[in-house]
């Protein structure tokens, strides 16, 4: 037979993880004598068989269901994992049918390739509940891998998972850990705990969920974590929020770890529920605020600062782009006048918050929360 292979994900996205599914379908119809192809498309009339893998469910999926298709991944099993049969999964998966994707990748990005290239690929549990009790027997078969890529959705709430790494780690000072799917938690002391892991292999995404205290975004920017673990961080603040009011509720506080974050040279990548939020300039709001925040570095409050720029640091990034040419100078002017009516309205609605957004210092730490001093 001739099998193709549709990592859907990889070819969607680029430069993603690879997908772990696809790397032992191809090392076990290869073994069984079959001709095994990585594809580029969903071209099922090509192949005796064809294998979609998708993990990622961005709401694009082929447009039909074909008999000599297997369709599987995340995305189409609710986040559960399906395991595939016994002889294929204790299969050593074969990542070297991604190399001919170099293309895919920035000169900049090849040594990020060749870490998954080289990478021991393994899945540490078959339930999402507990360490498979073949995993330690599948990693000696990797030996002596430096780099080990783990591809488990929620890894962190896998049974002992933390205590189970570590230990590994022990018996091998030289072992680098990698994650496919991010650490998800609502507390700091869990997120620093996993991205504390030596990594290499520049996957090590993370997720907290809900509005950080003060004192948790202080520790996690003095934390000696390399920078480069810290800025996977997606903070999905808005998590818990029910009602519109919670972001009117809590916009002095974001902005606040926003500027303190920036200052500490630091960006964060917010997320939230646009669906919660009806009025237009609140979300217009957000989204400044979104974007200031994974601003480069060179862009700090201090660069507006002490009476250079006597606008707001909204209005003045917004001038910035158009220096740097990321705004049509078509759209920059009309995008001024519409931050402004959003900061007459927090003037009307949020005095305090409005006080903050001109102050050309960042926020201090004091008393167990993000102040201006006042």
């Amino acid at each position: 037979m001739i099998i193709g292979l549709y990592d859907m994900d990889f070819h969607t996205f680029k430069t993603v993880p690879f997908n772990l599914e696809i790397m032992k379908l191809s090392s076990y119809y290869t073994m069984q004598n079959h001709l095994t192809v990585m594809t580029d498309s969903f071209c099922p009339d090509r192949f005796s068989k064809m294998f979609l893998r998708k993990d990622y469910n961005d709401g694009n999926f082929p447009p039909r269901m074909i008999e000599t298709v297997e369709y599987g991944g995340y995305a189409y099993t609710d986040n559960l994992y399906l395991p595939l049969e016994s002889d294929i999964e204790e299969t050593l998966p074969n990542p070297m049918i991604y190399e001919k994707y170099s293309k895919y990748y920035l000169k900049s990005q090849h040594g990020q390739l060749r870490k998954q290239l080289t990478a021991a690929h393994l899945r540490l549990s078959m339930d999402n509940r507990t360490i498979w009790t073949k995993f330690e027997e599948m990693y000696k078969r990797y030996a002596p891998s430096r780099s080990l890529m783990f591809h488990d959705r929620g890894i962190n709430l896998i049974e002992n998972s933390l205590e189970y790494i570590q230990e590994l780690l022990s018996k091998n000072d030289k072992l680098n850990i990698g994650f496919k799917f991010p650490i998800v938690a609502n507390d700091m002391e869990t997120v620093l705990q996993w991205i504390s892991l030596p990594s290499t292999l520049q996957y090590m995404p993370s997720q907290y969920l809900g509005m950080m205290e003060d004192s948790e975004l202080v520790e996690f920017c003095s934390h000696p974590v390399r920078k480069k673990e810290k800025r996977q961080l997606e903070y999905h603040f808005s998590h818990y929020f029910q009602k519109e009011s919670d972001f009117y509720d809590n916009a002095q506080k974001l902005q606040r770890q926003v500027r303190y974050a920036r200052d500490c040279e630091l960006d964060l990548k917010l997320y939230y529920n646009e669906v919660l939020i009806q009025h237009s300039l609140w979300r217009q709001f957000y989204d400044f605020l979104r974007m200031y925040a994974n601003e480069p570095e060179s862009m700090r409050i201090q660069d507006i600062a002490l009476g250079k720029h006597k606008e707001s640091y909204a209005v003045y990034i917004l001038k910035w782009q158009k220096m740097q040419q990321k705004i049509p100078r078509s759209n920059i002017e009309e995008r001024i006048r519409r931050m402004k009516e959003v900061f007459n309205m927090i003037k009307i609605e949020q005095p305090v918050l409005y006080e903050d957004l001109y102050n050309p210092r960042p926020p201090i730490y004091q008393g167990g929360e993000l102040t201006y001093g006042r």
